[in-house]
């Protein structure tokens, strides 16, 4: 059976407006490697996963391969057909059963073959993406973002439900550990391949306007490499991207591109940091505690709830750490968690309060400090309801991270409200962000006036955000 997809769905998808970037960065590889597949064989669903898995994981995107079952129903006559099986196997290379992708960042699976089914084509458009709906064991992910057994997802089809649901623990790894190294090999390049057309598509006009807000540093350091890079594509499928280091060009392919290393230094302001960093950059950029820094008179839902006031601090760059078994990482973000600050995932429970931190003020902002020395420093203006939550509270939730809703990313003209707190949630999701709750030692205290002017807004409701 062939796809159903080409390039003109490709293209309805990168100009669909509406759609959340995240969203259009996570399914369009599907729909690009969909539009190339000629016509479905016994072993597409590990092709199309490990694929995609390759390409997710050159972006910067964590991604596990699972086998799963598959019910799909029929509502004409409440029949369902059955897919997979809950003990997969292999058989002389191909796999009786059916595999899928989940990502832990977003919380979504990818079934890029479901139209290999006989009864998938009217009760689905290819690719499948759906998020998590439940499961049967009482916790359903790990914090690395593994799913346990039995955890299902259903999706609605334009004809009936899907019914997703993972096999058992025993067969987490049965795909990604018997595949022979040269298959794997083959199934990479393919994802490099895939990620660099990928590339091509996202780096232009109103489209990488788009993409530029979702928090994945790796994606943002790619997107820099290439941004006006010239490429080729060789008869072999190849993408081969040429790459400026001074009066040289090299033509390479993008996991040869230095910003695909371990280490990735990614600037919301190109004009500020040099395409190719180097070890002198990475480590500059460490010991920066220059940040940019919004504050909140009251906790917002993405920042935690309740009436707290917080302060964001943005770290100007970013340091991507590529790891097999978290994704990406921030190296920032990761300093402040080993010091004592909690990782801000999306079902992150209270605060740490780190009685040893202190947030000050100082006459051009705020700084943030532990008892060996600071942390961060911001310039802004404070409002005197900030100030005023502050003394009353006497602590502050600080949020720390490089995509937490401060900046407005390059080529917006306005960010709003909602569009910061959406930043803030993909960032989260990410495993990017750190929090903790720490006490204010302000520099100037509040007035009895101001004290009061902010209590008699927390008693009403009112006490809004003071945001900068």
């Amino acid at each position: 059976m062939t796809s159903s997809i080409d390039d003109t769905k490709v293209a309805a998808l990168l100009g669909a407006e509406e759609i959340d970037p995240a969203l259009l960065i996570e399914m369009l590889l599907p729909v690009l490697w969909l539009s190339r597949v000629k016509a479905f064989e016994g072993n597409s669903s590990v092709e199309g996963s490990m694929v995609l898995h390759h390409a997710y994981e050159q972006l910067g995107i964590a991604s596990h391969v699972y086998t799963v079952t598959l019910s799909i129903m029929n509502p004409t006559n409440d029949r369902s057909a059955e897919y997979g099986r809950p003990d997969p196997r292999w058989n002389d290379g191909i796999l009786d059963g059916h595999c899928v992708l989940w990502l832990p960042q977003s919380g979504r699976m990818i079934d890029a073959t479901v139209e290999q089914f006989s009864a998938a084509p009217d009760s689905a458009s290819a690719p499948v993406v759906g998020r998590l709906a439940g499961s049967n064991s009482s916790a359903w992910a790990s914090p690395e973002g593994g799913l346990a057994a039995g955890t299902w997802i259903d999706v609605l089809g334009a004809v009936g439900p899907m019914h997703y649901e993972l096999t058992d623990l025993e067969y987490r790894d049965l795909v990604t550990s018997s595949l022979t190294l040269e298959d794997n090999e083959r199934y990479q390049r393919a994802g490099v391949n895939l990620a660099s057309r990928a590339l091509t598509l996202l780096r232009v006009g109103p489209v990488a306007e788009r993409v530029r807000t979702v928090p994945y540093p790796q994606l943002h350091a790619l997107l820099d490499a290439v941004d006006n890079a010239e490429f080729v594509v060789e008869p072999t499928g190849d993408f081969f991207f040429t790459v400026r280091d001074g009066d040289i060009e090299h033509s390479l392919r993008l996991d040869a591109i230095p910003l695909a290393a371990s280490d990735a230094v990614m600037s919301r302001y190109p004009e500020d940091r040099a395409l190719r960093p180097g070890p002198d950059l990475v480590k500059e950029t460490l010991s920066d505690v220059a940040t940019d820094a919004r504050v909140l008179s009251s906790a917002t839902p993405a920042t935690g709830g309740g009436d707290v006031p917080v302060v964001l601090f943005e770290p100007r760059a970013a340091v991507g750490m590529r790891s097999r078994s978290f994704g990406t990482r921030e190296a920032q973000a990761e300093g402040i968690i080993m010091a004592g600050f909690r990782r801000f995932l999306p079902d992150s429970t209270a605060a740490p309060r780190l009685q040893s931190w202190s947030v000050r003020r100082t006459p051009e902002g705020l700084e943030l400090w532990d008892e060996g020395g600071i942390w961060a420093r911001a310039e802004l203006s404070i409002d005197d309801e900030w100030v005023a939550a502050a003394e009353a509270h006497r602590v502050v939730r600080v949020v720390y991270g490089v995509f937490v809703g401060v900046r407005i990313p390059r080529g917006r003209v306005s960010y709003t409200d909602a569009d910061r707190e959406a930043e803030l949630l993909h960032a989260r999701r990410s495993g990017i962000v750190a929090v903790a709750e720490v006490p204010w030692v302000g520099g100037r205290k509040a007035s009895r006036s101001r004290w009061r002017l902010w209590n008699r807004r927390a008693a009403s409701g009112r006490t809004g955000r003071g945001m900068l």
